[in-house]
């Protein structure tokens, strides 16, 4: 449930509680747009739908500029992912300005919503996290039970609304073209959570696929955690079950985790051994027992391995998350400190042309940014992303070990998706910027 801030100390009088209501409802829409343009199959396809996220935040930005503080550090940010780009291009003999455009207004809408949110965006992010859960639990309780005619009413209502930037899908074959093209937001819910009838029913909710489901709403209730809800309170129940729907193997890596780190968080002692000792016995008896679980983990690693010249040995469809980890470093090896950019031209040197989409598929995040920008990158932006939690950990509970908390999970989620070249996930990285101490206290997550 969304609450208004209480008016810190040195509020002017004439700010009451309508106009927080008002900036709550702005910093919910801000923060709902966000997660749209780098988490919807509907807008994650287009960097026009990245332009028009910028617009409102810049917007937002210069009505509230009284009341926000910039930092010079991030001028220095820019110019590092500037430079870095650049010395990619000139390294590659290529240049992209839609590229380099691109990347500077994910920095800089990241950079702007926090500023402009400030100590409230994780409260906003839970709010908005649970509203698309409970809409696609819906949504998804109604495909278990009627199926092919709720996809059939989604086709219809969306075969008239498509993006109007439709035209470009990054792929060819027609599924993608489908997934790029014509899905409102509310059609992802349910027309696409499988691909075929072979495969068994996933909540994939708005998101790009479930596994994208589970990450999103794992970090939710790590933030509602770090303000000291507890893990079996029924929105996170909730949002718990929305993970199980997806049956997405790193989702359960992540619930799992995040469980005990609830129970040291609330038993330091020998409740916790206990406790530890039964989550782990079941995770043991589902890895063991559930396809999507052990099966599949033993599958993939069966199929990783590469040869001395970086090329995938095994011939069996995309690159899983294994061997893209294995392709990368192999690659980050031989460009350890610019690292090949985000680009095909870059990232493969013969272009587009010499490759076919399996080919160039990599999906795990971790390696994928590593990879992207080189190493000073990446440990800048992990470093602010642990910082960032840490002080808001320390300003909320009087400890940073949620810094560290979000950090791991944010390793955990990202081995199996692209997430960190998103607006969001930069965000949540620029949490670095947020200053506490301009604020009485900080809100608690419902």
């Amino acid at each position: 449930m969304l609450r208004p801030t209480e008016a810190p100390k040195n509020m002017g009088i004439g700010e009451d509680l309508r106009e927080l209501k008002v900036r709550d409802a702005i910093g919910v829409t801000l923060v709902a747009l966000t997660l749209a343009v780098s988490t919807f199959d509907y807008f994650i396809r287009d960097n026009e739908f990245i332009i028009a996220n910028f617009v409102c935040l810049a917007i937002a930005a210069v009505i509230y500029r009284r009341k926000i503080q910039y930092d010079a550090n991030m001028l220095f940010i820019l110019f590092l992912y500037f430079a870095v780009t650049v010395f990619q291009f000139q390294l590659f003999c290529t240049f992209s300005l839609s590229s380099l455009i691109s990347t500077i207004m994910r920095l800089v809408s990241a950079y702007l919503l926090v500023k402009v949110v400030g100590t409230n965006f994780f409260r906003y992010y839970y709010v908005v996290v649970y509203t698309f859960c409970v809409t696609g639990m819906i949504l998804f309780g109604l495909e278990l039970l009627i199926g092919n005619s709720l996809q059939s009413v989604l086709v219809d209502l969306t075969s008239t609304v498509k993006s109007p930037f439709e035209g470009r899908s990054m792929f060819g074959d027609s599924i993608f073209t489908i997934r790029t093209n014509a899905n409102i937001v509310i059609y992802k819910f349910a027309s696409l959570s499988r691909l075929s009838a072979f495969e068994p029913l996933r909540n994939s909710g708005p998101y790009w696929e479930a596994g994208v489901n589970a990450g999103i709403s794992s970090i939710a209730i790590l933030f509602s955690m770090m303000h000291g809800r507890s893990i079996w309170n029924y929105r996170n129940i909730l949002l718990i079950i929305n993970i199980i729907s997806t049956l997405s193997t790193t989702g359960y890596i992540a619930c799992v985790f995040l469980i005990i780190a609830y129970i040291w968080d609330r038993h330091q002692s020998i409740k916790f051994v206990v406790y530890l000792v039964t989550v782990l016995a079941v995770f043991w008896v589902a890895y063991s027992r559930l396809d999507h679980l052990g099966l599949k983990v033993t599958e993939q690693l069966d199929k990783t391995e590469i040869n001395s010249s970086g090329e995938l040995v095994s011939n069996q469809g995309k690159p899983n998350r294994f061997a893209s980890a294995l392709l990368d470093l192999y690659e980050f090896s031989r460009h350890p400190i610019l690292g090949k950019g985000t680009i095909v031209e870059t990232r493969f040197a013969t272009g587009a042309q010499g490759y076919d989409y399996w080919t160039m598929h990599r999906n795990n995040g971790i390696t994928h940014y590593l990879l992207s920008y080189g190493i000073i990158i990446f440990l800048l932006y992990f470093g602010m992303l642990y910082t960032g939690m840490a002080r808001a950990s320390y300003a909320i509970r009087g400890t940073r070990i949620y810094g560290l908390y979000g950090l791991a999970l944010m390793f955990i989620i990202g081995f199996s998706e692209l997430y960190f070249h998103k607006p969001l996930f930069y965000a949540f990285a620029y949490s670095f910027f947020i200053n506490y101490k301009l604020h009485a206290r900080v809100d608690n997550v419902s």
